[in-house]
């Protein structure tokens, strides 16, 4: 999640306790006033049950951006989701499934946005060989840099320099957060091994 939010995507407050035993984030859908915003994940609004969070594409996801979040946000929430899928890639994430994006709103969908980030974390590292939870253009797979450039083009309505600037963005986290893992001190060397082993899984371009 540092790495999501280094990238300038956003997402709520978020801490580990401190034995390492928990990860606590702040929920995204209670207001100031603790009553609640109005919130549906990606499986209602493309008509699933939860059985199918693995059944979808994330073109699916960009169809109910563009139907549902007003067109004045639209763009920018396009390009965020773009960015979350490449760092989806970058941090070897096979959990981006339909339960994890969604739209929250107050009173109707005219102030629908979509939601921070959540539920990030590098699959890969407990399955070695997994694979991304939703498809891109039929396939399941790490895609090729091919297919992320049309799937920004066709789908996001991004063009070749934002598409630049996006992928420029993620690969800035990743070094980033490398660096902040770097200076994290701990006594614990089962923590040090892990953190090097996410290191070494972290990709640096599409």
């Amino acid at each position: 999640m540092r790495a999501i939010k280094n990238a300038g995507l956003e997402t709520e407050d978020f801490y580990l306790s401190d034995d390492l035993s928990m990860f606590i984030m702040k929920r995204f859908d209670v207001k100031e006033d603790n009553t609640y915003l109005g919130f549906e994940d990606m499986c209602v609004l493309t008509g699933r049950g939860t059985d199918d969070k693995y059944n979808g594409s994330y073109e699916e996801i960009v169809r109910v951006i563009k139907e549902i979040i007003p067109i004045q946000n639209r763009k920018k929430t396009l390009k965020d989701f773009f960015k979350a899928i490449v760092m989806n890639h970058l941090l070897q994430n096979g959990d981006g499934h339909l339960k994890n994006y969604g739209i929250i709103y107050d009173k109707d969908f005219e102030d629908a946005k979509f939601t921070p980030i959540y539920d990030v974390i590098t699959t890969t590292i407990y399955i070695k060989n997994d694979i991304p939870a939703l498809r891109i253009s039929d396939g399941k797979l790490w895609w090729k840099e091919k297919t992320y450039k049309s799937f920004a083009k066709n789908s996001c309505m991004i063009n070749s320099k934002e598409y630049l600037e996006i992928i420029s963005d993620c690969i800035n986290a990743i070094d980033k957060t490398k660096e902040e893992i770097n200076k994290y001190k701990t006594k614990n060397n089962e923590v040090l091994l892990f953190l090097e082993k996410l290191k070494d899984i972290w990709k640096n371009k599409i």
